[in-house]
């Protein structure tokens, strides 16, 4: 490892201790004993002014600490938005009508990034959910109900399964069908499903913990809510009970400051999935956003991601074909999102993206599949990306531009990527491949695997790595993970 990326490492470690202790201390600070103590300290210390006024000094904390275990006990995240900013929408609802609420969203500007695309298995997931059959993701049980949601489930179930489930994905189908459709029954449901979602989480004592321990699930639950509202703007003719939109709003206030919270952000794709969602909701909402805090933070770090996530050749860092793949999808959808809005993320982005495709056309294997290293399961790359040399390798020499070089070594990744040559048609199978890595760069999605490699030949896997198996802590995983299973 080179001195400049330990050096690299070590200056990430540090920062990550240090806004980990500046939580810490900022919670220390903000508890209700620490701040009872340093009252009674004053009154006793600098007595006169400080005793006089410790009676009603008493009565604020302890009205101020009722008022925050009321909003705990509500099922809400109590993180701050900032010191100097207020969240200017938390009480808007008792200021102005809800007609007007409602006005707002639908005048909203929702160009942006959504999590449902159309396509026609999409559609049938909304079907299905009219009749109360709750698609989760592929391969993962569908959730059945018959009167009301319960989303305090959690026994048996998966993480993966838990995650999606309070992504609210459904509400992503059902507004991508209405969009499509017109039908308001979808818009009707999907109402139904983020009311519900917010009524319990009013009503329970202790909401769901992995509705909020997982990042990853709140940046959805913002992408596809904000797909509603989307939807909802173009179906002018759908109506709402007053107080629907106004549950929406505090909703998504409060899922802004729990994405701002330096404590919820995390330095890996997840951090970039909660980063575009805050961004896109100070930039769709500006009103919420307290003297744009959302949205310097949420730019920020996107930034901030995509520089620290990548190689030097920028390769993505988490040890896996899939997740080059993910972030790289991300990576398109933020610029995109954010050319729309006139930002831009920094001025090579072009070149970033541009090596990043390029490296898709040397990790893939020639049959189209990719490599199972780390946690990548055994899938086949569908799109090109729009790059000559991905073209190339997906068309089987036929279309595209062949790459420069039969094999490819990425040394700050740790990666080398080496075939016999690049055939043509009915022979691009044949090659011979090999995929090896030797760095230890990051812990997320990597197994015990160093010095592995891959190995295909002549239209067939010779050595492969164990996958995925499934995000959970079972006995298996552990195996998938070790370097047994390599």
């Amino acid at each position: 490892m080179s001195s400049e990326h330990r050096d690299r490492d070590e200056s990430k470690r540090l920062r990550a201790e240090s806004d980990k202790l500046k939580s810490q201390l900022w919670a220390v600070r903000d508890s209700f004993s620490y701040r009872l103590g340093n009252l009674l300290v004053e009154a006793v210390v600098s007595p006169g002014r400080n005793t006089i006024l410790l009676p009603y000094r008493l009565m604020r904390l302890c009205v101020t600490q009722f008022k925050k275990r009321k909003a705990t006990s509500a099922g809400w995240p109590t993180g701050k938005c900032s010191t100097a900013a207020k969240p200017a929408l938390v009480d808007l609802k008792h200021q102005i009508p809800h007609e007007t609420i409602e006005a707002w969203f639908r005048s909203a500007d929702y160009t942006g990034i959504r999590t449902v695309v159309a396509r026609d298995t999409n559609l049938r997931y909304a079907n299905q959910a009219l009749d109360n059959i709750m698609h989760i993701a592929s391969n993962l049980e569908p959730y059945r109900y018959r009167l009301r949601i319960d989303w305090a489930t959690e026994r048996g179930r998966q993480r993966t399964w838990l995650l999606y489930f309070h992504s609210l994905m459904v509400v992503g189908y059902l507004a991508n069908a209405a969009e499509v459709s017109g039908d308001v029954r979808y818009i009707q449901k999907a109402a139904a499903v983020i009311e519900s979602w917010c009524d319990h989480h009013h009503r329970s004592a202790v909401p769901p913990g992995h509705a909020w321990k997982i990042d990853h699930a709140v940046a959805n639950r913002v992408f596809n809510v904000v797909h509603f509202l989307r939807a909802c703007s173009v179906l002018t003719d759908v109506r709402f009970a007053g107080s629907f939109f106004e549950k929406v709003c505090t909703m998504l206030h409060r899922h802004g400051n729990w994405l701002l919270d330096q404590a919820n952000y995390h330095p890996n794709n997840h951090g970039l999935m909660a980063s575009m969602a805050l961004t896109q909701l100070a930039l769709t909402f500006p009103g919420m956003d307290c003297d744009g805090v959302w949205k310097e933070a949420g730019i920020r770090r996107v930034r901030e991601r995509i520089e620290a996530d990548l190689s030097a050749e920028n390769v993505h860092l988490e040890h896996s074909a899939f997740y080059h793949l993910f972030f790289l999808n991300l990576v398109l959808q933020v610029e995109d999102y954010l050319e729309t809005r006139g930002v831009t993320l920094f001025e090579p982005v072009d070149e970033t993206v541009e090596e990043m495709k390029q490296y898709v056309a040397y990790m893939v294997k020639p049959n189209r599949r990719l490599p199972m290293i780390g946690d990548t399961s055994d899938g086949t790359l569908t799109s090109h990306y729009g790059n000559p040399c991905v073209i190339y390798s997906l068309s089987e020499g036929q279309e595209g531009v062949r790459p420069p070089n039969n094999s490819m070594v990425y040394p700050d990744a740790g990666v080398a990527i080496l075939r016999d040559e690049w055939k043509k048609r009915s022979d691009f199978c044949q090659t011979t491949y090999l995929m090896f890595q030797s760095k230890f760069l990051t812990r997320g999605h990597k197994h015990a695997d160093d010095l592995g490699f891959v190995l295909y030949s002549h239209g067939e896997d010779i050595l492969v790595g164990p996958g995925v198996y499934a995000y959970d802590s079972s006995k298996y995983r552990q195996y998938v993970r070790s370097a047994q299973a390599h």
